[in-house]
């Protein structure tokens, strides 16, 4: 049971520091890749 409970936190976890590492990175990512794209050319 020990072993099931810190295996599921450590998913948790694991996926909560994903979510906030993407966002961090993928919102100045994403609005730099706009800038290129070819539909948005001016």
């Amino acid at each position: 049971m020990q072993e099931f409970f810190s295996g599921t936190l450590g998913t948790i976890f694991y996926s909560i520091v994903i979510f906030v590492a993407g966002a961090l990175i993928g919102t100045p990512l994403w609005n730099w890749t706009k800038n290129y794209l070819p539909w948005n050319k001016d």
